[in-house]
């Protein structure tokens, strides 16, 4: 989970004043600013993380924006589980008492502001403990600034810290978080700093320190939340596992080699850069490949071997075949690729098979950078021609990375060879800078740590591993493996791979979870990958109608948008449109609804549509035309392939394709789609009719029936207008409280 500052606002506490009247004192209240008209405009985190202990710094900004002494009382649930100690609070340069509250009484006043304030949000931190301030005056037309620290012991689960705030808790204004981790003198090294929230930046320094940013504007999607382990080994693996009530299990694996790699000088390469100097890549392509090819030589270690391979019509290769990376040799490379020039045709064909059939030296590592602009020309032009040739040629098993330049290019060819090779795709938009996307790369793969990779879990059965062909490791890299397992249990994880010329086991202790629980995100995070394979499968081997299936499936299940889901959602709102058996759709009038879906939206981190965007189905962006996977070049054919490819190797949480479907929304489990004004559970039906409750919300039976399913507060923090289905023939309906 993840968290950030929550603030609520209570009643304020009269001051009083004296006055005479009629020869009696009278004590008349003090007027000030509603409470609910105080802002808070910004609020900053500080962590600083020192052997699994957090102090934390939050600043706070209030503004008063009316004519009136102004007060807040600001509420800030801790992470679960958490113990907080040593409080410290400033409000307007002077200390301040505030109350750690716990976790029994921090629900009292939770339930106390949601139901004065008639906002669910704060629900979904139910449970928790909570700090509690009230910051008072807040002058006229003026800002205050309030700091709270405190400590915490980071909780830790399988040898996997994890440090969470409660950012979904900010009322609006600019959040933002900066998390310092570091460790005292000893063995131990930071191992897997890893966050699911897109958005979060992480940087580490060296093994002992790393950082942590996220900012945004008004509430995230998801409270920021970061993971790390600590390990004296070469390698640091740590497993994460989620189990439902029913059914298999997810899992994801995270491994990090060392960045002082101590193996690392026993580990070289032998790297050809393939470069289209076709008349196509005349102009402002050429130049940025030249950088790039400059970029590449100077990322070479003295102990490897390179060769350039510019090609048009022909290959014209700067060696026979590569040589060592010496200053002499790099000093002639670089004048001759400041002599390239675009001209002629593109024989891909050639160019690859003398990349690909060229000696290695003993024990190094085989790679090819390929980058091409356009379809092949001269020579052998058929897809299936040069993809056999390429594997004919490949007898060393050389990873070849390969750059679209531009959309006039065959994802289809490209797509297969970088799969085929265990290697990886990227395009280069025509708005992008070649330099950069390449520069990116080459720094990535200078440092090889381990190739020709294999996982496995003694004695654990696993299924629906992603990726199915483990990528070489590289130092600064990590390995992201996730899957789905039948029963938990201890496990012996054997992470075998190469090192030069000898070959390697590693072995760590595990378990899979054998009882419900664990990070829902794993779950969402194997969705979302298996997604991106079976979407790459369709796109390059043709429509396959179990794969598909199994694509609708999943979308609808996780909420994860892809082109086959989106029309399906048509369908869902339509069929829920249609058959929601005894709702009073079209809740509130025009504007009632408008506004409602406005908040709703707010408190799920999305950017708030424009009034006239709430009429329109966004949907509709993701269709497909009719025969579209067949395509292979264009604009679309290059956008499907990155769409395929972020969905497969992207480590975090993808909301983007969410924020465009929103009126779709998944919560707490469930699924909801926005008909008439209400959020309506997807699994609504007609077993359901006459048999849904209805509950006012903030009224007792609504608070009632959080005490007696309390995972329901994820959900009801979403919306005061919603159905919610809570098994075959069971379902509530929560309307908006009267007055």
């Amino acid at each position: 989970m993840k968290q950030t500052a929550i603030f609520g606002t209570l009643a304020p506490l009269a001051l009083l004043g004296f006055s005479m009247a009629q020869g009696r004192t009278v004590i008349p209240p003090i007027q000030r600013t509603p409470p609910s008209l105080v802002q808070v405009e910004r609020t900053k985190v500080q962590v600083r993380v020192l052997d699994g202990v957090a102090e934390t710094r939050v600043r706070i900004t209030l503004r008063n924006p009316g004519n009136l002494q102004g007060e807040k009382i600001l509420v800030l649930p801790l992470p679960e589980g958490a113990v907080a100690d040593g409080l410290e609070l400033e409000i307007g340069g002077k200390m301040q008492k505030g109350d750690i509250l716990p976790a029994g009484q921090a629900r009292n006043i939770y339930t106390n502001i949601v139901r004065r304030r008639r906002d669910p949000a704060l629900l979904e931190y139910m449970g928790r403990g909570s700090i509690r301030l009230r910051a008072f005056p807040i002058p006229p037309h003026g800002r205050t600034e309030v700091m709270v620290r405190f400590r915490m012991l980071l909780p830790q689960t399988a040898g996997i810290y994890r440090f969470e705030f409660p950012a979904r808790a900010v009322e609006a204004g600019m959040f933002a978080m900066e998390i310092h981790l570091g460790l005292g003198k000893g063995s131990q090294h930071l191992a897997n700093v890893y966050s699911p929230l897109a958005g979060m930046d992480i940087r580490q320094k060296d093994d002992k320190h790393a950082v942590a940013s996220f900012e945004c504007k008004g509430r995230p999607q998801k409270d920021p939340a970061l993971y790390y382990s600590l390990t004296d080994l070469e390698f640091g693996v740590n497993l994460m596992t989620y189990r439902r009530s029913k059914g298999d299990g997810f899992f994801l694996l995270l491994a990090s080699p060392k960045r002082d790699w101590k193996r690392e000088g026993t580990l070289t390469k032998t790297v050809s850069f393939v470069l289209d100097t076709s008349g196509s890549m005349q102009g402002k392509k050429i130049i940025q490949a030249r950088k790039a090819l400059r970029f590449f030589l100077q990322s070479l270690s003295p102990k490897d071997h390179f060769n350039l391979i510019p090609f048009s019509t022909e290959s014209r290769p700067f060696a026979q075949s590569p040589v060592p990376a010496t200053p002499d040799q790099i000093a002639k490379a670089l004048q001759f690729g400041e002599e390239i020039e675009a001209q002629g045709g593109t024989n891909i064909e050639e160019a690859l098979r003398f990349a690909l059939s060229a000696k290695v030296a003993p024990g190094s590592v085989p790679m090819v950078v390929f980058l091409t602009d356009g379809l092949p020309t001269i020579g052998k032009v058929d897809t299936k021609e040069i993809l056999g040739s390429t594997k004919k040629a490949n007898l060393a098993g050389a990873r070849v990375f390969v750059f679209g330049v531009g959309y006039d290019v065959n994802t289809y060819l490209l797509d297969q060879i970088a799969g085929s090779t265990r290697g990886a795709r990227d395009y280069v938009k025509p708005e992008e800078n070649i330099e950069v996307k390449t520069s990116a790369l080459f720094e990535k793969i200078a440092h090889p740590v381990l190739t020709d990779l294999s996982l496995h879990f003694d004695p654990i059965q696993t299924s629906r591993v992603v990726p199915q062909h483990l990528p070489d490791l590289f130092r600064g890299s990590r390995l992201v493996v996730v899957g789905r397992y039948k029963k938990g249990g201890a496990t012996a994880i054997r992470l075998k791979g190469r090192v030069g010329s000898e070959e390697k086991t590693f072995i760590f202790e595990g378990s899979f979870r054998e009882k419900q629980g664990g990070p829902e995100f794993v779950a969402t995070l194997w969705a979302q990958k298996r997604i991106g394979l079976l979407l790459d499968q369709l796109r390059l081997h043709g429509n396959n109608k179990e794969l598909r299936d199994e694509v609708v499936h999943l979308g609808k299940e996780f909420g994860i948008v892809t082109p086959y889901t989106s029309q399906l959602v048509v369908e869902e709102r339509e069929r829920l449109a249609m058959g929601a058996p005894g709702l009073n759709l079209g809740l509130g009038d025009r504007r009632t609804q408008v506004q409602r879906a406005r908040k709703d939206l707010g408190r799920a981190g999305f950017d708030l549509p424009e009034e006239e965007e709430l009429d329109r189905d966004g949907a509709d962006d993701f269709k497909l035309p009719v025969g579209n996977e067949a395509k292979k070049t264009g604009k679309n054919a290059v956008l499907k392939s990155l769409q395929a490819a972020k969905m497969q190797y992207y480590s975090r949480i993808d909301k983007e394709g969410s924020k465009r479907l929103w009126k779709t929304q998944r919560r707490g489990g469930h699924t909801f789609h926005l008909i008439g004004g209400i959020w309506i559970d997807a699994k609504l039906n007609k077993t359901h009719k006459g048999k849904i409750h209805r509950i006012e919300a903030f009224s007792k039976e609504y608070f009632d029936l959080l005490v007696q399913r309390p995972k329901l507060a994820q959900v009801l923090a979403f919306s005061t207008a919603m159905v919610i289905v809570l098994g075959p023939e069971k379902a509530i309906e929560i309307v908006p409280p009267k007055g």
